[in-house]
């Protein structure tokens, strides 16, 4: 965006700061209520409040074919046809998918995962297979 002053952004933390609590209050809410509530994820009110903000402002979003992204879940196709791999979507750890939750407290260095043939996780981590072989952190 152009043109954005210093007021735009004053707003946009104001109002970060308000999704963020009422997120959290509905989340708590209703995850009380559920237990099994997937909750909306909160890390998402800082970008929503940069998007309502520009509208607010009569500013368009443009949702441009270059930044269109694969997904953890996606396949190799769209691995190799797109310009941005986001590592989301995988779930768990059963579904021959690279699950990035289990390494939040070690590398996943020296081990023999199997991953789905075919699949933009395969592809990513093959990627990690080679950063092991240079890596200084072993």
């Amino acid at each position: 965006m152009k043109g954005i002053n210093a007021q735009f952004w004053a707003n946009v933390e104001k109002d970060c700061e308000r999704l963020f609590k009422e997120i959290t209050d509905i989340n708590n809410e209703k995850k009380a209520e559920n237990p099994s509530y997937h909750e909306l994820q909160i890390w998402c009110s800082d970008m929503w409040s940069v998007l309502w903000n520009g509208w607010k402002l009569g500013y368009e979003s443009i949702c441009h074919p270059d930044l269109e992204f694969a997904w953890a879940t996606s396949l190799e196709a769209d691995w190799d046809r797109l310009n941005i791999f986001h590592n989301a979507g995988v779930t768990d750890a059963a579904g021959g998918l690279f699950y990035k939750a289990l390494y939040m407290n070690e590398l996943p260095y020296n081990k023999n995962l199997e991953i789905k043939k075919g699949t933009a996780s395969k592809k990513y981590y093959e990627i990690i297979q080679k950063l092991e072989k240079k890596s200084v952190l072993l």
